[in-house]
């Protein structure tokens, strides 16, 4: 959905580049979980910002598990995760 309306909005040339920054994004908290902010809101979970948009991951035994990626301006007390 995000790079679809990236797409739609902004050309494919920039959604890919959105999905690039996005994909690097999820490789970094793969490697330093640590990076991101702790939100209290979710237990164990913790987000780092992506452009407009916000990554949210839990660490796991086998590495990170990324949950949401919801918009900046998402009132992150109407997120759901699983």
């Amino acid at each position: 959905m995000i790079l679809q309306e990236s797409a739609k909005r902004w050309g494919p040339e920039q959604a890919a580049r959105y999905s690039a920054m996005i994909d690097a994004a999820c490789g970094h908290v793969g490697t330093h979980p640590e990076i991101g902010v702790v939100q209290p809101r979710f237990p164990g979970v913790r987000s780092l910002p992506v452009e407009s948009h916000l990554l949210l991951y839990r660490e796991t035994t086998r590495g990170v598990r990324i949950l949401r990626i919801v918009h900046q301006r998402k009132n992150l007390e109407d997120v759901k995760l699983r």
